[in-house]
């Protein structure tokens, strides 16, 4: 197949289409008795009767460029502005085509007027198609999950719901218009198959099975509505070679009249959608429940506990974090023993017994080395079983779970971690990183146009914690996705601990008033896991991190289609301390299980609507092989292109393009 597709760095295939194409033209020229470029000039009309027929719905997307690019320059804001205004002036001023649709709207308001006899005959087909259309968007796409998807969508959800719903029903009533004679009725029909097509491929409509097993692919539908569109199109150039293009008749005029109104109540509704969703998204989070467990703001400079094991994971229990979890979260943090007992692995070397055999996995026989020696991701750990080890009853309270595998870095032994700029230069002095595991991660919703699902096996998230030459803390970086938030020390919520015999407990703050706050307190997203400063909100998460993509710019659209990251906001979830802090580091080496060389779980899988789930990539890896998020966290976490500082006392917590290129201190 490459062989046909390229040959001696030539794409052929484009090649040939193309010469079949000058040959079509040549050949239909001769039979027409006219130039080559009036056969020409008179096939593109048709296709350009089309294109104006689906031009009205680009008044949706022009809405959508709307918001995505509030990220980009400026320049690039202002020709979308441009391009919208002369969008409407085409259709309020335009002459030709656009003239007609002014026409078509006179003509449908006066159908419409109550002093007139209703036009039924010319109606009927237009109405059925619009209601058609609509109950099957709506009632495929939707299905039974509709009243759960309503209960947390809310306002922004419905309506941008409605909006989609108007533009598919603007779509078919625009190319039933656009069916004025037989063939154009061929390619409209062609057309709206190749779309229903699309949509089960997606998954918003069933049966992707039963159009492969017809043989419809999607490639082989494509070609075959190209086929049947240049026939039809080369039809019309035939058949009215010497004739005036043929008039619509009273119902294709009402149909497009109707479509047009519908894609134009669609954009407004869709920016009304999107409006609420920006300002939801922005004001919709707040303080992590101060009144239900009592936390008071942290400790400017909370003393260092006294713990066996050094002065490291002294550090490490005293700033400790508190996760709060929503109260539907089926995974919480577990140990790596935990999720390696009952696991396989493969492709790392493994540990042996003294008579050559692999000993069985745990924590002390997890591989460190690959099969060449190298430290590389070159292993897999799969759980099948992980999937069902959810949280058997609900917590209450304040819980210890899990183990957070800490990390502590400091400038004068490790100087690669804190390389880059940072608001407070040299003084920052100690990173403190909890690693924090879990066993399988499951984020799961119903958007506008069906179930999404995201579940993988495995998962690493990190909560780090800066700290002055003093060990006085400076700030909390969190992560999420592949991005993450920091956040000055003074405005985290955090929560009092002590320790006894090696171990911590955390408790609220109202039941020790004299102790030190030193705990930040953390919002975990049900099911993603993803880390924030804030509860109570819904937000959209920042997946295009992980492809380094400019998501935030369709966070609107994300949060109004029910794409959301939910943090607890009923005080019914609760808050999750660990049962143990354990080193992961001796200098600058890692050691186990952070040696570990590979990926924790089977790859993604991603399943939408009514597709089969699809497996994306690989599980997660050790967190030393997630490159800046080991090697240079101080860099990403200040520099980082999906990382965001929260501002305080007019300092800034991101730099500048120049700072974070000259990598200078403060």
């Amino acid at each position: 197949m490459r062989v046909l597709l390229f040959m001696w760095g030539l794409p052929i295939l484009p090649l040939l289409g193309g010469l079949i194409a000058i040959a079509g033209v040549w050949g239909l020229s001769r039979a027409m008795g006219m130039s080559a470029w009036t056969t020409a000039e008179r096939l593109l009309a048709p296709p350009g009767a089309l294109g104006r027929a689906l031009l009205p719905l680009l008044l949706a997307i022009t809405v959508i460029c709307a918001f995505a690019f509030q990220l980009l320059a400026w320049p690039i804001q202002l020709v979308a502005g441009a391009l919208l205004a002369g969008l409407c002036w085409l259709f309020i001023r335009g002459g030709g085509e656009f003239e007609h649709e002014r026409v078509n709207s006179l003509d449908l308001k006066n159908a419409l007027d109550p002093r007139t006899p209703f036009p039924w005959q010319a109606l009927a087909a237009p109405a059925c198609i619009a209601i058609a259309s609509g109950i099957l968007f709506l009632s495929v796409s939707f299905g039974n999950p509709f009243g759960t998807w309503t209960s947390s969508a809310g306002p922004s959800g419905l309506v941008e719901s409605l909006a989609l719903t108007l533009v598919f029903v603007a779509g078919s009533l625009r190319v039933f218009g656009y069916a004025t004679s037989w063939w154009r009725a061929i390619a409209a029909t062609a057309l709206g198959a190749f779309v229903i097509r699309g949509l089960s491929w997606a998954g918003v409509f069933p049966g992707e099975h039963t159009w492969g097993r017809a043989g419809a692919t999607t490639g082989r539908a494509a070609l075959l509505v190209v086929l049947v569109l240049v026939a039809c199109f080369a039809i019309e150039t035939w058949k009215l070679r010497n004739r005036a293009p043929i008039v619509p008749g009273q119902a294709q005029k009402l149909g497009r009249a109707s479509g047009f109104w519908a894609a134009v109540v669609s954009a407004g509704l869709l920016a009304l959608a999107l409006i609420a969703a920006a300002v939801e998204t922005t004001a919709g989070a707040g303080a992590l429940g101060r009144d239900d467990y009592g936390a008071l703001e942290p400790t400017a400079a909370p003393k260092i506990v006294t713990a066996r094991g050094g002065q490291d994971r002294a550090l490490a229990l005293t700033f400790a974090p508190v996760l709060h979890f929503h109260h539907d979260e089926e995974y919480p943090p577990i140990s790596v023993d935990t999720f390696l007992s009952g696991s396989t692995e493969a492709g790392a070397r493994p540990v042996t017994s003294p008579t050559g055999d692999p000993l069985p996995l745990s924590l002390r026989t997890l591989p460190t080395v690959c099969p060449d020696g190298e430290h590389d991701a070159c292993g897999k750990i799969s759980c099948p079983a992980c999937v069902d080890r959810r949280k058997e009853n609900q917590p209450e309270g304040f819980t210890p779970q899990g183990v957070f595998y800490t990390r502590v870095a400091r400038r004068e032994g490790q100087p690669g971690v804190f390389k880059g700029w940072n608001p407070w230069g040299e003084k920052l002095r100690t990173l403190i990183q909890y690693w924090i595991f879990y066993g399988y991660d499951r984020w799961e919703t119903e958007t506008v146009v069906g179930r999404l699902v995201q579940e993988h096996q495995g998962d690493w998230e990190a909560v780090s914690v800066g700290l002055d030459d003093r060990d006085a803390p400076l700030f909390v970086a969190l992560s999420a996705h592949c991005g993450g938030q920091v956040v000055p020390w003074s405005k985290i919520t955090a929560a009092p601990g002590e320790v006894v015999d090696g171990k911590l407990t955390v408790t609220p703050a109202r039941t020790a008033p004299d102790a030190d706050v030193a705990h930040p307190v953390v919002a975990v997203a049900r099911g993603s896991h993803a880390n924030y400063a804030v509860s109570g909100g819904h937000r959209p998460p920042d997946w295009g991190s992980c492809k380094h993509l400019p998501s935030r710019a369709l966070s609107a659209l994300s949060y109004a289609s029910n794409v959301r990251d939910v943090t607890d906001d009923s005080g019914s979830g609760w808050f999750a301390y660990p049962l143990d802090v354990r080193l992961v580091n001796r200098g600058s080496k890692p050691i186990r299980p952070m040696s570990y060389p590979g990926a924790w779980g089977d790859g993604e899988t991603i399943t939408f609507g009514h597709r089969a789930p699809t497996r994306t990539g690989r599980g997660p890896l050790s967190p030393p092989l997630q490159g800046a998020s080991w090697r240079t966290p101080v860099q990403l976490y200040f520099c980082g292109s999906h990382w965001y500082g929260e501002d305080a006392g007019g300092m800034r917590l991101h730099g500048t393009t120049e700072e974070c290129k000259q990598g200078s201190g403060a």
